[in-house]
């Protein structure tokens, strides 16, 4: 079982090969079939978790393992479903890391503290001294007049170097820099939820048991028919298909508002949002992604209620005002 934490030392951890290396990756950031990453986030978490191996002994096997990663260009990596259904095998994850995290790997020789910060969202390596922005040039000479090291500089580039350089020390330290809690959790019913908002709460347990990745309910959510039956049976018990399909988006969303971004945090540490269909049910209205917007409370109801003039809706957007404030938000999955 791997720990995730927002700081340590060299990783002590030595078995498991670097294909399952980069699949813990993907677990510890909570991706799914079909979503991509940075290489550098995939390295920073090995490089602080599980091994000190360099940028170039992990670009080969994430580059050639074609079964669990298909490259994008500029860096980035997509899960495919081969890699993602082998992420189970490692349990459930302590904590997620927020995609584009900030890394930062140090040694301390003399009176520097040499360090590079990962950013994988420039994505770039930072090369500081002692706390500050130094040239990565200005580093590895003090680095050569201070130990008895020489740092090959013809082969890459200077901070690679340098970050190559602290990874072969035995005690260096490392620090998540903007860790966050998971976003979603597994919600409780309270006695304040609707009958609808429980249905819900049940099935997206059950889709979160089954490791259902987005990639799938997308799928699911796309091939929904008219003739679909209005009642679903999901482990031996009867639900509403509508909150099945409205719970699919809502977990889509990420349970935020769409016109505000807001999620509202409940007290278990889940969230809450509620769903606005664009043509009402009375007006044989149907629950699907081109007809369902996630709205907060407050949005919800002034969708409603307000003055509302839709300028154009399709498949893909909707444009409208809502009490005179132009709002566009999309509506693919």
């Amino acid at each position: 079982m791997i720990t995730v934490t927002t700081q340590g030392n060299t990783p002590k951890i030595k078995f498991h090969s670097t294909d399952e290396q980069l699949l813990i990756s993907a677990w510890a950031y909570g991706l799914e079939a079909g979503d991509s990453i940075h290489r550098f986030s995939l390295y920073a978490f090995i490089q602080s978790h599980l091994a000190n191996k360099t940028e170039e002994n992990l670009q080969k096997s994430l580059e050639t393992n074609f079964q669990n990663w298909e490259g994008q260009g500029k860096g980035i990596y997509t899960l495919t479903e081969n890699g993602f259904g082998q992420l189970s095998k490692f349990g459930t994850a302590n904590l997620i890391i927020p995609f584009g995290s900030l890394f930062t790997f140090s040694r301390t020789i003399e009176n520097y503290i040499i360090s590079v910060t990962v950013d994988p969202t420039k994505p770039k390596y930072i090369t500081k001294q002692n706390g500050l922005n130094v040239k990565a040039s200005i580093i590895i000479k003090n680095i050569e007049d201070v130990t008895a090291d020489r740092i090959t500089t013809s082969q890459t580039s200077l901070p690679r170097q340098i970050m190559n350089w602290i990874l072969r020390d035995n005690n260096y330290q490392w620090t998540i820099e903007n860790f966050k809690e998971p976003k979603i959790l597994l919600p409780e019913p309270t006695i304040e939820d609707n009958e609808d908002e429980k249905e819900q709460i049940e099935i997206f347990k059950v889709i979160r048991q089954e490791n259902k990745s987005k990639q799938s309910i997308i799928k699911e959510l796309k091939n929904l028919k008219e003739t679909d039956p209005e009642q679903i049976v999901i482990n031996s018990k009867s639900f509403k298909r509508d909150n099945k399909t409205i719970i699919q988006i809502k977990y889509i969303r990420e349970f935020k508002c769409q016109i505000c971004g807001t999620a509202i945090k409940k007290k278990d540490g889940s969230y809450y949002v509620e769903a606005a269909h664009i043509k009402p049910k009375h007006q044989k209205g149907r629950e699907t992604p081109s007809n369902i917007i996630i709205l907060c409370p407050n949005h919800h109801k002034e969708f409603d209620i307000g003055e509302r003039i839709i300028i154009t809706q399709n498949e893909n957007q909707i444009i409208f005002t809502l009490n005179g404030q132009r709002h566009e938000l999309n509506l693919q999955i």
